[in-house]
């Protein structure tokens, strides 16, 4: 009973990786190649226009430091003493 349940898990696994790494990628394959068949015959686009109203960059702002209090600076040394 064991053989049996064991073949049918390893064809099953099988046919899960040809499908999906074989089979699947070239339906893909296919489809691309019919659906560019039917494609239009792609003309010449018109050249992008330049933009010249563009804004100015923004200048990052400085980071701010808050100054340790008195407190905080006593307890730092006593930590270092």
């Amino acid at each position: 009973m064991r053989y049996i349940i064991y073949s049918a898990a390893v064809v099953a696994a099988l046919l899960t990786v040809l499908s999906t790494r074989i089979v699947i990628p070239a339906l893909i394959l296919c489809f691309k190649a019919i659906e560019q068949s039917y494609a239009p015959e792609a003309e010449a686009l018109p050249t992008p226009v330049a933009v010249t109203d563009e804004p100015a960059p923004v200048k990052p702002r400085p980071a701010r430091r808050r100054r340790p209090s008195a407190k905080t600076l006593a307890r730092a040394e006593a930590a270092l003493a």
